[in-house]
């Protein structure tokens, strides 16, 4: 899984990839480190869907760009096109993958 750093970074990431999910997280967030493995297994198990890690203190821009006030946050875009935002609740990010 790749880490984005940059709100240019996240830009490109949203516009290469048809469908993209973002999940902005903190080193320091316990419910980040939480959910940190059922991420990682979605991300295997959702063919055609790129996900990325944007950490909020490296990549503060990207986080004012989209809002972001607590974390873990999951937004799910769909043609560049946000269509989802998820805050601490990855099992409605899992239901509109579906």
């Amino acid at each position: 899984m790749t880490s984005l750093s940059s709100l240019s970074a996240v830009k490109k990431a949203i516009k290469s990839n048809p469908k993209v999910v973002l999940e902005f997280y903190a080193t320091w967030c316990g419910a980040c480190d939480a959910m940190k493995p059922e991420y990682s297994k979605l991300n295997k198990k959702t063919p055609g869907v790129r996900f990325y890690k944007v950490d909020v203190d490296k990549a503060t821009e990207a986080t004012d760009e989209y809002d972001v006030n607590a974390m873990p946050t999951f937004i799910y875009f769909k043609n560049g096109k946000k269509v989802g935002t998820y805050v601490g609740d990855i099992d409605s990010l899992k239901k509109a993958l579906k």
